[in-house]
């Protein structure tokens, strides 16, 4: 069987301080980084309507707003995974909360200077790319 890439998308939120919100992620693909919200497009779905749908799903924000801010083309060889993650830059409203507690452990707001340790491999390719949080 061949395999074929998967379309991602990644929110990037901000809250009024400037820091971004990350989640622990506890599900298969890159398990135990913290990642933005996000997911895989469904078949005949826009990459915005998209990411409304998984922010919401996952945190319970309602999306206000979309911005594109780039894209990452990842290869997971352990996971036999190909992932384009497109990112957008959103502004939401309301506050986060864990609504898929087996996919993610918690949402936690963090400073762009204090990122912790073990972000999911395509935000550390998007900072290579030169975007700047």
């Amino acid at each position: 069987m061949e395999k074929s890439p998967q379309v991602g998308a990644a929110a990037i939120i901000r809250n009024a301080q400037g820091e971004l919100l990350l989640g622990l992620r506890k599900s298969v693909h890159a398990h135990g980084t913290w990642g933005f919200p996000g997911g895989h497009l469904e078949f005949m779905e826009t990459p915005e309507t998209c990411i409304k749908r998984e922010v919401k799903e996952e945190t319970g924000l309602d999306v206000l707003s979309v911005h594109k801010a780039g894209y990452t083309n990842d290869f997971y060889p352990l996971e036999s995974k190909h992932v384009v993650t497109l990112f957008f830059e959103v502004e939401i409203q309301g506050q986060p909360k864990a609504c898929e507690p087996h996919k993610c452990e918690e949402w936690k707001w963090f400073s762009p200077d204090h990122f912790p340790d073990n972000l999911m491999p395509s935000i550390y390719r998007l900072m290579e790319q030169g975007y700047h949080f």
